[in-house]
């Protein structure tokens, strides 16, 4: 079974201790292991864990111009794509995480109009974003969707139905939302809901949709989402990352994987016929994941902050950017 809210709560406690152990009190490993009772291998496993949910990011002090030029070279190498890099050089966690999500707030609001159908996806940058969100007026000829089921995240707030409704409330626009899960059991299923609970055709529903706004996710949160075995599965593939429930993996290719047909999402082939797809994300550990969307052509406006986008480059310009 899928990890619950309590245990998932615990979890991300725990790595927050750990985090302060390491990080700020100089503990070693062989320290930690003895503190909690633990292997020194699972010591070892959980300081990892710590980066993967971006409790800590490794902030190397690179020069000035490697974050101003950042940008100009992630679009040299996908020109395709509009590359913004909020530079963000001496800011926390925090604050870069705001200020990324505030310009990607502000682009929303310059590209909106009366008859846009905008699509949201769950999760914290989606949240955040939206407390950034001041638009110049209101829309009431526009519409929000939500594309994706329910993931039962740890905070009911990051999920997409909720975050379509408020993103309606500030627009003053209409929504379209379903009560749907995100994963079932079984394909068939996954069509006989969509048949069952949609207004409209899925498909009809997906076509209509002219701006979507996402994130990329790594491997990591799906563990709270899958059982043990599928969960095993997904490590067992190339994937680095996903995009609107679409697996990549480090080149930026679709890797089929059988759990794809049991998500309620929208499908590659309609995702890329929206004509605009903004994908906002901060934090080195999304570093792969970032890169797989970027050489997927998945998105076609992306968001980062600097220390991400040199952490990109890193993985691109290996004799140049040393790690």
């Amino acid at each position: 079974m899928a990890v619950d809210r309590k245990e998932m709560i615990e979890q991300e406690r725990l790595l927050q201790e750990i985090a302060v152990l390491y990080y700020k009190d100089k503990r070693t490993q062989e320290e930690i292991a003895s503190l909690y009772g633990i292997s020194r291998t699972k010591a070892f496993q959980l300081i990892s864990e710590v980066q993967q949910h971006g409790i800590v990011d490794i902030f190397i002090d690179y020069p000035e111009y490697w974050h101003t030029d950042a940008e100009k070279k992630l679009c040299g190498y996908f020109p395709n794509t509009r590359v913004y890099v909020i530079n963000t050089r001496n800011h926390s966690i925090a604050s870069s995480f705001d200020m990324v999500c505030s310009a990607a707030a502000d682009y929303l609001n310059g590209i909106i109009s009366n008859k846009a159908v905008l699509s949201i996806a769950r999760g914290k940058t989606m949240c955040r974003m939206l407390q950034f969100l001041s638009p110049y007026q209101t829309y009431p000829g526009m519409e929000v969707i939500q594309l994706s089921g329910m993931m039962e995240q740890k905070e009911p707030f990051y999920e997409e139905m909720d975050l379509v409704q408020r993103v309606a409330e500030i627009y003053g626009c209409h929504y379209q939302c379903f009560a749907l899960p995100y994963i079932v059991d079984t394909e068939e299923l996954r069509n006989q809901l969509l048949q069952f609970v949609m207004q409209e055709d899925f498909r009809e529903l997906m076509s209509r949709v002219d701006i979507l706004f996402s994130s990329s996710s790594t491997l990591e949160p799906w563990q709270y989402s899958l059982d043990q075995k599928d969960f095993n599965n997904l490590l067992n593939t190339s994937v680095v990352g996903s995009f609107e429930g679409v697996f990549l993996d480090i080149q930026g290719k679709v890797v089929q994987i059988p759990l794809y047909k049991r998500l309620i999402t929208p499908e590659e082939k309609y995702i890329r016929g929206i004509k605009n797809r903004i994908c906002v994300a901060s934090g080195g550990y999304k570093a792969q994941a970032i890169l797989a969307v970027l050489r997927s052509g998945l998105a076609t406006t992306v968001f980062i902050d600097s220390n991400l986008a040199i952490k990109i480059l890193n993985l691109i310009e290996t004799n140049r950017y040393e790690i």
